[in-house]
């Protein structure tokens, strides 16, 4: 094996680990910096249309429902590896895929542990976890125990705008959690 290829295969060994929090700060304060952003009339956002162009390479998703569109430009936008988010469609753009996608790298947690800040929330809105409908990042926690813990999550797409939600950790529409983050 060359010097090379033993720097990158370190490189790569490196980013098979979870992100840490200076590079999910960055994705965190790229979604603050659009709170209030809000789709046209038609559908239409920035986020899916980047995704259209550079992911999915199918216009049908400059105007699709743009949650985890979102939450993939982030990342994408932050340098966030691909071992740690998909870039991929549609597991980058559709909830119930990406939920896949990230239990297959091992990020789910259970609702049991306290939830922390950058943990990636999934919802379902008849509280079913296996019917998932939105995504989001936590942001900050207030509370000292899973039962008195309170999320405050920033989301796109919600109500057709980025914007936060506060929402109860034992929340019944908190269906899945992720923590790609160590």
């Amino acid at each position: 094996m060359t010097d090379e290829q033993k720097r990158k295969l370190l490189l790569l060994t490196a980013f098979r680990g979870r992100t840490g929090p200076g590079m999910l700060q960055r994705v965190l304060n790229t979604e603050i910096s659009y709170l209030g952003y809000t789709e046209q009339p038609n559908g239409w956002t920035m986020f899916g249309q980047w995704y259209a162009d550079n992911v999915a390479h199918n216009q049908s998703f400059a105007t699709d429902d743009w949650c985890a569109m979102f939450q993939t430009y982030c990342m994408r936008h932050c340098g966030v590896p691909n071992t740690m988010w998909p870039d991929t469609s549609p597991q980058g753009s559709a909830v119930s895929y990406l939920a896949a996608w990230l239990a297959g790298q091992g990020f789910e947690i259970q609702k049991t542990i306290m939830p922390a800040k950058f943990d990636i929330i999934l919802y379902s809105w008849s509280s079913d976890p296996s019917d998932l409908d939105h995504v989001g990042m936590v942001q900050s926690v207030t509370g000292q125990t899973p039962a008195t813990a309170v999320l405050n999550v920033i989301e796109g797409n919600k109500g057709g705008q980025v914007g936060y939600r506060s929402i109860r950790w034992t929340d019944g529409q908190v269906a899945r959690v992720f923590r790609i983050h160590n």
